[in-house]
């Protein structure tokens, strides 16, 4: 497994609104994390096109490299940490265009806000 791979895994219930069930994921660690890690962490993706209504969202195209079958929506803002026995399978990979715009979302939701010099 490496960074920016396109996995089914398995989302515990957790109660609330974090996602649940199997569904798509992308690895966000680095290439060395899931070797030294139990953990991997990685963004839900949903085919519900109406979530990238809310911040922190990137639409994500199917293509033959990602596995996908649909477009889907990656859903920056519930980033979360599985075990990875999770994981059901291994899908793809998502473009480097793709994960970059991934990588911004995640930057620019745990970013402060400026403070304005007024």
């Amino acid at each position: 497994m490496k960074h920016g791979d396109v996995l089914r895994v398995q989302f515990p219930n957790r109660g609330g609104r974090e996602q649940a069930g199997t569904r798509p994921a992308i690895l966000m660690q680095s290439d060395d994390g899931p070797k030294v890690c139990p953990t991997l962490v990685v963004v839900p993706l949903t085919s519900q096109l109406a979530a990238a209504r809310f911040a922190h969202t990137v639409r994500v195209q199917p293509t033959p490299g990602t596995g996908l079958s649909v477009e889907s929506v990656a859903l920056v803002f519930q980033i979360t940490a599985i075990d990875r026995a999770n994981v059901v399978e291994q899908l793809g990979a998502v473009a480097e265009e793709a994960l970059d715009r991934v990588l911004a979302a995640i930057i620019a939701m745990i970013s402060p806000v400026a403070e304005s010099s007024d």
